[in-house]
This record gives C-alpha cells, structure tokens and sequence, in this order.
C-alpha cells in the first residue's frame, strides 16, 4: 500500500477552524482492502492533532475476490499487479493553540512556508498464503504506517488559508457605519481612512513584517489625532470641535476629552519613534527591535480606537 496525491486546504463546512485533507491509498486489486484509516498531525517535531476520517454514506466499495489457492498464487505473482485507489477525506481540526504554534513554526523558518507532517495509520484485509508444512489460503488484517511532508509556500498561506482559518483575527471587527444621509462627509472620509490604515496593517502583520505594521501604525496615529494642538489648520479644528460635541454628548467633561487628545498625541509619538532614525535634537537613536508584541499591541489599540469613533459617530447622527 502506499499514498498519492495529499491535498491540504482549509475546511468550510465548520465552526471551529480546522483543514480538508485528501489523500489517495493505493493497493493490490481484488486481494486487498482498506478497512479504516485514521492519521495525526505535526508541525515542527511536535504532534498538534489526531484525526480519522471523515464519516460518508457515499464511502467507495471495495470487493475482494473470491479466488482459488492455484488462481492466488498466480495473481500474487503478477507484475505489476493489479492496483486499486481509495480516496479518504479527514477533517483536522485546529484550536488556538495549534494555529499560534504554526503561526510561530512558520515565522521561524527563512521562507516563511508552513510545513506539516502526516502520518497515515491504515488497516487493511487481504489474502494471504501461509506455508505451515501445507500452503494455505487465508484472510489478514494488517496495519500500515504511511506518511509525507506537505509544503504550503508563503504565498500561498497568506491568500489562500490564513484569513479563513481565522488566524490574526483575534478580535471580531464590526466597523461598517449606518448608512446614513446625516453623517457629515468629512466623518466618513476620516473613517474610511482609518480602516484603510488598519487594513494595511493587518496585511503586514500576515507575513510576519513587524517592523511595517509599526511605521503603517504611525499613518493611523498621524491621521486619528483629532485633537493636535499643533496643527490648527481648518480641518482640524473643524473635527476636534465636532469631536467635542460627540464627547459631551456621552458626559465626557472637557478635562477628560482633552486627556483622551493627549493621550492620541503621546501614542503618535511612541509610533514615531520606530520610524524615525534621530530624534527632535537630531542625534542618532538606537533602532528599535520590532517585534510579533510590539504590532499586536498597536494594531489591538488601532482597533478599539477605531471602534471608539464608530460609535460615536453612528450614536449621534
């Protein structure tokens, strides 16, 4: 017995993420069938998952002949013999724990690809002859231990597994404002900006580029303070005043709606300094180590703040 043709996507058909694997088992015609088979998953030397296949009243039927001792010993020695296939489908499933620990066995690797390893266990029945002083016909289950390595590139992770396996969608995003007429243009530009921004960041945070989810960190930040005291150009006083409104609309007092600016203006400069190479005296600084931390606790803030204006904004119009 061996295996062909493994295929690994991603599994639509159920709530918890998980993947579709096929995979083809070939055998001897008419003197063997496969019985059941079930497999596990590693990633990285590690064993993620055990899975077994995946229930079906549409299974293919197998048949073993009924054959004669002088007609098996001769298809025994057919060559080559006879082969027959049977297709299997697994459903893998994959909880937070998995998908992080292929997330980080991934981002280990130069090429970024995820690489899993499967292992097969099937059982099989087939004739036999045994030699016990007399040859004689019998039927024989045995186990067979099959397995391959399976190598999704990069690409291929990014565009086609990790947004349906949920993996960086850590928080459920309701972001689509009302459509509603009474929403001041200059609102939803700024907003529709803002996602833009989110969105950038969330696809650098895909392929593991920490340090472009902190320089696309400060265009959110750069474009989300509204209450910048050194800019007091028209636009900017116009959404600092009706942000003020939306504030006290929720019984914020002006001391707390200014500390809310300033803490807008504070996390801006805090981004800034993953970008900038020298600081406001013009000396060299150290470069930053961006790391897998250091985005995800930006693009969380991103997020929240985000929504903080979206419910605003929707609330009061």
């Amino acid at each position: 017995m061996r295996l062909e043709n493994l295929n690994v996507s991603v599994e639509t058909n159920t709530i918890q993420p998980a993947l579709r694997v096929v995979a083809n088992f070939v055998f001897a015609k008419d003197v063997e069938v496969l019985l059941s088979v079930s497999g596990k998953l590693s990633v990285g030397g590690k064993s993620l998952v055990n899975f077994i296949e995946t229930p079906t009243t549409n299974r293919e039927p197998q048949e073993l002949k009924l054959l004669s001792k002088n007609d098996l010993e001769v298809f025994l020695k057919l060559y080559p013999a006879p082969e027959a296939e049977y297709t299997a489908i697994f459903q893998v499933p994959l909880c937070e724990k998995d998908l992080a620990f292929i997330e980080k066995t991934r981002e280990s690797r130069g090429d970024k690809s995820a690489n899993f390893y499967f292992e097969f266990f099937a059982k099989k029945c087939s004739y036999q002859l045994i030699t016990n002083g007399a040859t004689e016909q019998k039927l024989k289950t045995q186990n067979e231990h099959l397995y391959q390595y399976f190598e999704i590139k990069q690409s291929d992770w990014i565009n086609h597994y990790i947004s349906q396996l949920g993996i960086g969608k850590f928080m459920l995003l309701e972001f689509q404002l009302p459509d509603s007429p009474e929403i001041p243009e200059f609102w939803e530009l700024l907003y529709n900006q803002l996602t833009q921004n989110l969105k950038d960041m969330e696809d650098a945070m895909n392929v593991g580029d920490w340090t472009k989810t902190m320089f696309l960190s400060r265009r959110f930040f750069e474009n989300i303070k509204i209450g910048d005291a050194t800019q007091r150009t028209p636009d900017r006083l116009r959404f600092k005043e009706e942000f003020d409104i939306l504030m006290r609309a929720d019984q914020h007092d002006q001391e707390g709606i200014n500390d809310f600016y300033d803490g807008l203006w504070k996390f801006f400069n805090f981004t800034s300094k993953y970008v900038h190479e020298q600081d406001r005296t013009g000396r060299i600084r150290p470069i930053i180590n961006c790391k897998k931390e250091d985005a995800y606790f930006v693009y969380a803030l991103a997020i929240g703040l985000l929504n903080f204006l979206g419910s605003k904004i929707a609330t009061n119009y």
